[in-house]
């Protein structure tokens, strides 16, 4: 098998017909055909043929290159997806985590500002100290239901229940033991007492009871 054509062989081979084409026309041979024009066609349609198919090499290398940047591009990509969402994962449990604490710390706020309103409900003088307690609570709890409701609601509850009970003591004696006087004033004091004891049940409820 015989060499491969190399630029240099073609050109002495073209060397070669062009004084092959000289002589078959001093000569006037049949060869001039084909030494002044299949020769070089021959050799121009090599060279075209290289000339696609280092076009192509060249196409194929830049696509081999270009999918290669696009598969590096991609991999970072999918690698940054991956750290995108392990991020994502820790930062909403930290925030559930967080979300968590807040609500066990106002669930014990409330706890206090509870204990701490009833304390100053019920005393005499609750002092300085535990008012602006309660102060500071309500700065930092503005949400928070009334304090003094559930206290408010038991003392009148308190009242409520007294009262009742007043009333169920009018069991009146026999006529015979006490006058009738004193019947009818023992009914109106109980009655009396009865409603001192409401009233101060719903004063109680709405907050305008004096604390005594």
């Amino acid at each position: 098998m015989s060499e491969r054509l190399t630029p240099q062989r073609e050109a002495e081979i073209d060397a070669r017909a062009g004084h092959l084409y000289d002589y078959s026309t001093r000569h006037n041979d049949d060869w001039d055909v084909l030494a002044g024009e299949d020769v070089p066609a021959l050799l121009a349609e090599l060279a075209a043929v290289r000339a696609e198919r280092d076009a192509f090499r060249d196409q194929r290398n830049n696509v081999f290159a270009t999918n290669e940047k696009l598969h590096d591009k991609a991999t970072e990509a999918f690698e940054a997806r991956l750290r995108a969402e392990n991020e994502t994962r820790t930062v909403k449990r930290e925030a559930d985590a967080l979300r968590a604490r807040v609500a066990e710390l106002e669930n014990a706020l409330a706890a206090a500002g509870r204990s701490l309103s009833s304390f100053i409900f019920d005393s005499d003088d609750p002092g300085a100290d535990a008012l602006g307690a309660q102060w500071l609570y309500h700065q930092a709890m503005p949400q928070a239901d009334d304090p003094f409701a559930q206290p408010r609601a038991f003392r009148s509850s308190v009242f409520s229940e007294a009262a009742k009970t007043v009333e169920e003591m009018d069991g009146r004696p026999t006529d015979g033991e006490y006058s009738r006087e004193y019947l009818n004033g023992y009914s109106h004091g109980l009655e009396d007492a009865a409603e001192r004891l409401e009233k101060r049940a719903d004063q109680a409820a709405e907050g305008s009871e004096a604390v005594s």
